[in-house]
Order: structure tokens, then C-alpha cells, then sequence
């Protein structure tokens, strides 16, 4: 499992995670942990266990854990059922940070049967309102189990991983979402065993973008900022964490063209 490391006064990213930290508005949160475990082993145990909830809907830290373990036995065999949830983020307007874990673990044997799950979610609406580069670095840890994350607009993500990253996207001014989620479960009936186990941490930085026009991120705005955007424009590759359709409004038209002409023709 991970720990949570608390990254906001490193002194490298310290000013412009300031300056983003104006560009970066934190609108509705949504965070959950649950945990589940039953075990059923007649005559006597036909219904052993229980289940846990946590949520929060507020911004800056939270910090969630529950863990269940549930055995018994029946007149033939018995089931065990354990299963652990975790989550401990930070979300503030120039950074978001989750890790969080879960766990699930059934066996059964003889006329006995058991399950197991758990879930953890971590979701963010925010609005940018001026173009921000999200630096994300994930790493993930999957033994069956799903996890995943995406950040982007509303309703179409730039960037949706379930894997180790460490890349960039450029978020233009408009309403995004953030979200992880991690799930784990299993049922077992007589004779069989299983586990599923889902980890991951996620770290992103919220940067100012100096200039719109700079479309291939160097630095300096110049001519092969124009030839890049022409090619992604045309259908060809885009630079990382770029898309063609610059004006954010969800589809690649002339308007496109004629808002990054605009950009690259004003003084930065």
C-alpha cells in the first residue's frame, strides 16, 4: 500500500503552483470508500458479516480506512471473507493527490460460501479559467482488481489511463473532471478460493501556460508551433497533452484554426 506523500512545498513547483492555484477553481466533490464481507455457513451462520460507507464531499485532505474479516463455519466446511478499503487525498487548487487501496479476499469449502468487495472513488469537478498544463503521474498496482483515472472536459477526458504514467495535458479554459476509482471483489460458492487486490497513487500539478500559442510546449512561440498545430490540425500527430481543437468547445472546425492564428498573431 501506499503512503501518502505530501508534495505542495517543494520548492521547484512552488511558484507556479501558485500562480495556477488562480486559474484552478474547485467546484463539487465526491469521495467514497466501501467495504463489504458476508459469509454464509448453515445452520448456524446464514448470514455472517457487514458492510462499511464513508464519504465526503469537501475539498483539501480526507483520509477513509476500513478493513472486515468474517469466518465461521458450517455443519459441512466453512467461508472466510475479508476485504479492505483506503483512501487518503488531497485536493486543492493547484494539486490533487489520491491513494487508495482495495482489497478482497473469499474461501469457501464444504456447503459454506462467501464474498467480498470493495470500492474507493475519488471525483473532482473544476474549472479552469485560463489554459493549465496537468503534469500526472500515476502509479498503479492491479492483482485483478480495476483501476483507473481520467481528467478533461466534461464528458470527453484527454487522458484516461489504467497503467504507470508520467506525461502531461494541456487543459483549456472550460469545465473539467477529475476521477479514480479502484475495485476489488469475489464470491465464492463450496471448493474455491479467490483475491483481488487494486492499489494506486495519483499526483497532478495544475501549471499556468504562459502562452496559448506555444502549441509545442518549448518554450518559445515560433513557427514550428505552427507547423505542429497544422499537422495535428490536419489529422496527423499532436504534441503530448495537445488536441487539435483549440478552442475547447468539443469538435475540430475552421474556428479551430482561426483561434490558434489569433493566439500565435498576439503578443504572449
Amino acid at each position: 500500500m501506499h503512503k501518502l506523500q505530501w508534495m505542495i512545498a517543494t520548492a521547484t513547483a512552488g511558484g507556479l503552483a501558485t500562480v495556477a492555484g488562480a486559474q484552478v477553481s474547485i467546484g463539487t466533490v465526491s469521495r467514497s470508500v466501501h467495504a463489504h464481507s458476508w459469509v454464509h455457513a448453515p445452520p448456524d451462520n446464514p448470514n455472517f458479516g457487514g458492510e462499511y460507507n464513508g464519504s465526503n464531499t469537501s475539498a483539501g485532505s480526507w483520509i477513509d480506512y476500513q478493513t472486515y474479516g468474517n469466518s465461521a463455519s458450517g455443519a459441512v466446511g466453512y467461508g472466510i471473507a475479508s476485504s479492505q478499503t483506503s483512501q487518503m487525498s488531497l485536493l486543492q487548487s493547484n494539486f490533487f493527490e489520491v491513494s487508495t487501496r482495495a482489497y478482497a479476499e473469499v474461501e469457501a469449502t464444504g456447503i459454506c460460501s462467501a464474498n467480498g468487495g470493495a470500492d474507493s472513488v475519488c471525483e473532482v469537478h473544476f474549472s479552469v479559467a485560463a489554459r493549465v498544463r496537468a503534469s500526472i503521474t500515476a502509479d498503479f498496482t492491479t492483482n485483478g482488481g480495476h483501476s483507473g483515472m481520467l481528467i478533461g472536459p466534461v464528458g470527453s477526458p484527454l487522458f484516461v489511463t489504467s497503467t504507470d504514467c508520467d506525461v502531461f495535458v494541456v487543459l483549456a479554459p472550460g469545465e473539467h473532471v477529475f476521477r479514480t476509482d479502484a475495485h476489488s471483489s469475489g464470491a465464492c460458492n463450496p471448493g474455491c478460493s479467490h483475491l483481488e487486490d487494486a492499489s494506486f497513487i495519483v499526483r497532478v500539478f495544475f501549471e499556468y501556460e504562459g502562452c496559448a500559442a506555444d502549441f509545442d510546449g518549448d518554450g518559445t512561440v515560433d513557427f514550428f508551433d505552427y507547423d505542429s498545430f497544422v499537422v495535428c490540425f490536419e489529422g496527423g500527430a499532436c504534441p503530448p497533452g495537445t488536441t487539435a481543437d483549440f478552442d475547447g468547445d468539443g469538435t475540430v472546425d475552421f474556428f479551430d484554426y482561426d483561434a490558434f492564428v489569433m493566439a500565435f498573431e498576439a503578443p504572449c
